[in-house]
């Protein structure tokens, strides 16, 4: 009889351990199919901001080349950038664009509180006339503005792009599209 009890026990922690490998394999599976699954969505998210960037250097000019590289982790960057990116002969560099300085000393932090467009705009009225968005970003930092995120230089260019107060007048360069707004408003 004891040998039936223990027979009768033996067989339940075996098939409680079988149980529980059967779990634990199902979860690893489960596991890999999500991890290749997120690692198709990087990929596709991945090629959407080549893409994107892309389109952005046709429409802005070449002062998108010069923003913050991305620090994103994909292992297969090199093949999704090198097949996917369309290439172009690169540009001449114009000697009229004003260089962008990463270690501008802060002068002060009159646009710590302001959005781009606001700080822009005081900027544009100061100077007169119409700015390169290098210009643009230097006096910024200058003035203690920061920027969020990893493409400054694009940040600023799409606000400056997207605002009806401003005014495209040359490859990253805007103006203010009323000169005296201030004195309407």
């Amino acid at each position: 009889m004891q040998d039936d009890t223990a027979i009768v026990t033996l067989s339940n922690q075996l098939n409680q351990a079988r149980a529980s490998r059967r779990q634990a394999q199902l979860r690893i599976e489960q596991n890999e199919l999500e991890v290749r699954q997120l690692k198709t969505q990087l990929a596709e998210d991945e090629l959407t901001i080549n893409r994107t960037q892309a389109a952005l250097r046709a429409l802005l000019g070449d002062f998108v080349q010069e923003s913050k590289p991305s620090t994103r982790y994909i292992p297969d960057e090199t093949i999704v950038r090198n097949s996917e990116t369309p290439s172009r002969s690169p540009r001449p560099q114009r000697s009229s664009k004003p260089p962008i300085h990463r270690d501008v000393e802060i002068k002060s932090t009159r646009f710590s509180e302001l959005k781009i467009p606001q700080a822009a705009m005081i900027l544009l009225r100061e100077s007169g006339g119409p700015l390169h968005v290098n210009e643009l970003y230097n006096l910024m930092l200058e003035n203690g503005f920061h920027f969020g995120g990893d493409n400054h230089l694009i940040s600023l260019a799409v606000s400056l792009n997207r605002n009806p107060r401003f005014r495209k007048v040359g490859p990253g360069t805007f103006d203010l599209v009323m000169r005296d707004a201030g004195q309407v408003a």
